[in-house]
């Protein structure tokens, strides 16, 4: 399997409103706080397509239901595919009994335009004009609510009193991203929305590896590899060479950069020289050539005697350098 995810899908987004499809909102606390700002859930709802779950307080059909029947229903059901441990276990915990009095609600939150909390109730609002009167203690309404406003703010649910939603300002965005990318697999070939294990879905998310932990906003692609891992590639930024020597330590690294130059190409040079990682200037490079078979011999000692005899004294850094004789070049090896 080949994923390759947000940080190699960004460049289509170009231009997009960074903070459409983020859930967005004023969080008014039990302590009279109001927090203003995008939002997510510890259950790692953070988008208006996201799914709220919550249970009814009442159903309409409680009335109509033959709870008994039901009960016989549901246990035998369970005995079918259960051993004799288990059905002890089953009805010494009461497996019989079914609560009919709630029923399940689901709303993409997209659809919801207010939640009020009490203590025992949260009533849910959504822009049709509905209200659904559910119980306060559900999954999605459990754990922390973080609100990423002008501040980062973490908010217990136990201590909100109600959410109103509202679009962004055109413009805000939020501390994170969503996934986006390709995933290939032996069946084809995907490409949309990214999540793992039903939770990681921003670039804030962090991947879980053996011996280290990468926020997913830095995976440009991970490839499943024959001995059962995956081999992870990085996207590149202005720090990569301190990146590179945290991970190499010591050890000399060799660097092969073809003629395309540009920023990619200075933080790739920067990696391995500690002179040019701090701005220094060495005093001398080996360069080497690759031509065609038929490039005469007149022209290609023209070629290095140019390259030797040019004034490179006004570039102040050595990656600039590069980058003119790149142009000049077919393949240089530094080493």
């Amino acid at each position: 399997m080949l994923l390759t995810a947000a940080a190699a899908a960004a460049a289509d987004t170009a231009g997009v409103d960074p903070g459409k499809g983020c859930l967005h909102g004023t969080v008014t606390t039990t302590d009279g706080r109001v927090l203003t700002g995008f939002l997510r859930t510890e259950h790692d709802d953070a988008f208006w397509d996201d799914i709220l779950r919550a249970t009814l307080t009442a159903s309409p059909w409680a009335d109509v239901i033959d709870t008994e029947a039901l009960a016989r229903q549901r246990r035998a059901a369970y005995f079918r595919e259960h051993g004799l441990i288990d059905r002890i276990a089953y009805v010494l915990a009461g497996g019989d009994r079914h609560d009919v009095e709630g029923r399940e609600f689901l709303c993409r939150y997209g659809q919801v335009a207010r939640i009020t909390l009490t203590e025992g109730t949260a009533t849910i609002e959504t822009i049709d004009g509905g209200r659904h009167v559910c119980r306060r203690r559900v999954p999605d309404l459990r754990g922390d609510l973080t609100v990423a406003g002008s501040d980062l703010a973490v908010v217990a649910w136990d201590d909100v009193r109600d959410v109103v939603f509202t679009q962004a300002a055109p413009g805000d965005a939020p501390p994170w991203r969503r996934l986006a990318g390709t995933v290939t697999t032996s069946d084809g070939v995907l490409e949309g929305f990214i999540q793992w294990d039903q939770s990681e879905c921003t670039s804030i998310d962090i991947l879980d590896g053996d011996d280290r932990e990468i926020p997913l906003g830095e995976l440009r692609s991970l490839t499943k590899n024959r001995q059962g891992h995956s081999d992870v590639v990085l996207t590149d930024g202005d720090d990569l060479d301190a990146r590179v020597r945290a991970e190499v330590g010591d050890a000399p690294l060799p660097l092969a950069i073809d003629a395309v130059g540009g920023s990619g190409t200075l933080r790739l040079a920067r990696c391995v020289s500690d002179v040019a990682a701090m701005a220094g200037t060495p005093v001398a490079a080996l360069a080497t050539v690759t031509l065609p078979r038929d490039f005469e011999a007149e022209r290609s000692e023209r070629l290095f005697d140019a390259i030797r005899r040019a004034d490179y004294s006004q570039h102040q850094n050595w990656q600039i350098f590069l980058g003119y004789l790149l142009l000049t070049v077919i393949f240089i090896q530094i080493f």
